[in-house]
C-alpha cells in the first residue's frame, strides 16, 4: 500500500486525490474482516505517508504550455479523432467541463464566432454556470470550422437515421449518449495525456492555460476577465498576473533622458577637434 501511494505521488496527485484512492479499499479490507477472513487492513495507518496538505486557495495553476499544447491537440486528432473537436473546444475557449458537457448547439453561432455560455451539467444535471450568469465566449477561426465540420456531420448522421433533427448536445459520447465528467476526466483526459507523453495535470488546467496564453500575448486583462466569467478583474490578476511581460525596458524607459544642459554637453563632447560649437539652442544663456 505504502508503494502504491508513492506511485500515486509520482503523478503528482494531491492529498485528497490519493485519500480518494485509498478509501475504497480500506473498506475493503473492512468488509473482508467482517466477514470473517483472518486479514490485516493494509490501508490504515498511512497518513504520514501522503503528500503535505495544500492550501488550494494560495496555490499557482501548473497549466499546459502553448507547445504542449500543440502536441496534445496533434494527438488527440491522430490517435483519437473522435475527441478532437472536444479537445480544441475547451483549448481555445477555457470552459470549464461542465460548461462543455452542457453545451447545445443553439448556444454556438457559427457566423459570429460565438459561443454563449450559459448552463453547465453537474452530476447528470443541468443547472446555471458557476456564476449564474451566461456570457459570450469568442472562438478562432480553426475552431469555428471545426465545429463547423461537425455539426455537418451529426446532420449527416440524422438523415442517415431518417431523423429530422440533430442531438441538441454539442458533444456526446461515441454512442451518442450525454458525457460524463468522471468518465472524460479518466478515460478520456488522461489516456490523450498519456498517449502524447504528457505530466498528468487535470482537466480545469485547460481552463487556466487558454488565460495564461492570452495573457502571455499580451491581451487586455480585463477581456481575459470577462472571457472566463471572473467575478472581479482582482481574480485575473491574483491568478494570472505572474504571466504578465517582464521587461526591463519598461523601467528602463523611467530613467532621464538627456535634455537641456545634458543635450548640450553630449554634443559639444561628440563634435570634431577643432570645430568650434558655438550658440548651441538649449543651453542655459548659451556658451
Amino acid at each position: 500500500m505504502i508503494g502504491l501511494i508513492g506511485e500515486l505521488k509520482e503523478s503528482d496527485l494531491c492529498r485528497d486525490t490519493i485519500k480518494g484512492i485509498i478509501a475504497p479499499l480500506r473498506a475493503m479490507y473492512f468488509d473482508a474482516m467482517v466477514e470473517g477472513e483472518a486479514v490485516l487492513n493494509p490501508a490504515l495507518k498511512l497518513r504520514k505517508y501522503l503528500p503535505p496538505q495544500t492550501d488550494m486557495r494560495h496555490a499557482r495553476p501548473k497549466p499546459l504550455n502553448r507547445e504542449e499544447i500543440s502536441h496534445l491537440l496533434a494527438v488527440v486528432k491522430e490517435k483519437m479523432p473522435f475527441w478532437y473537436p472536444f479537445f480544441l473546444t475547451a483549448a481555445r475557449t477555457g470552459l470549464r467541463l461542465g460548461e462543455l458537457l452542457a453545451l447545445k448547439w443553439p448556444n454556438v453561432d457559427l457566423h459570429s464566432r460565438l459561443i454563449v455560455v450559459n448552463q453547465a451539467m453537474s452530476r447528470g444535471k443541468i443547472s446555471t454556470t458557476k456564476s449564474g450568469k451566461s456570457r459570450e465566449v469568442h472562438m478562432s477561426q480553426h475552431l469555428t470550422d471545426t465545429l463547423r465540420t461537425l455539426h455537418l456531420k451529426r446532420r449527416e448522421e440524422a438523415l442517415a437515421k431518417g431523423q429530422r433533427e440533430i442531438p441538441e448536445f454539442v458533444f456526446l459520447t461515441p454512442a451518442s449518449t450525454c458525457l460524463d465528467a468522471a468518465n472524460v476526466r479518466h478515460n478520456v483526459f488522461w489516456r490523450a495525456l498519456s498517449l502524447a507523453g504528457l505530466r498528468r495535470v487535470r482537466f480545469h488546467d485547460f481552463r487556466h492555460s487558454f488565460a495564461s496564453l492570452l495573457i502571455e500575448q499580451g491581451e487586455d486583462l480585463n477581456y481575459v476577465k470577462e472571457q472566463l466569467e471572473h467575478h472581479s478583474i482582482t481574480i485575473t490578476v491574483d491568478t494570472y498576473g505572474h504571466r504578465l511581460k517582464n521587461d526591463r525596458r519598461a523601467v528602463d524607459g523611467l530613467d532621464d533622458r538627456p535634455s537641456g544642459s545634458k543635450m548640450v554637453a553630449a554634443q559639444v563632447e561628440s563634435a570634431s577637434d577643432g570645430v568650434q560649437v558655438v550658440g548651441i539652442t538649449g543651453a542655459p544663456g548659451g556658451i
